[in-house]
């Protein structure tokens, strides 16, 4: 389950990250919101996603587990694959406007709110 969402863009010249929210729905529900707004007259060709997965110990202290780094415009375009990303493909699909191969021209970028639970 996906507990909390932090977001930081790489280049502030290209994009700047509008608003990126985790809502607590209830005990094992959460609702996350992304917007991006990129500068005018920028094209995306490439994007990469970074994930880090953390483990809560009983102190707070959250252990690194694992960390990876994906090609998104490379998996939307078919030249690379990535098991993160097809798992996260469909909420993304439906949910943002990021729905079609690279390059992006939008002016901004969105991931509506939407809940994500635990996967049994």
């Amino acid at each position: 389950m996906v507990t909390r969402l932090t977001c930081e863009d790489s280049d502030p010249s290209l994009m700047a990250i509008a608003s990126c929210t985790t809502r607590s729905l209830n005990r094992t529900t959460k609702s996350h919101n992304i917007t991006a707004a990129t500068a005018p007259n920028v094209t995306l060709n490439e994007i990469f996603i970074k994930v880090t997965f953390h483990m809560r110990i009983n102190t707070g202290y959250r252990r690194l587990i694992a960390e990876v780094e994906e090609n998104f415009c490379g998996f939307l375009n078919g030249t690379a694959k990535s098991l993160l990303i097809s798992m996260m493909w469909p909420f993304l699909r439906t949910h943002s406007n990021l729905d079609h191969k690279c390059p992006f021209f939008y002016p901004y970028i969105h991931y509506r709110e939407t809940s994500m639970c635990a996967i049994s």
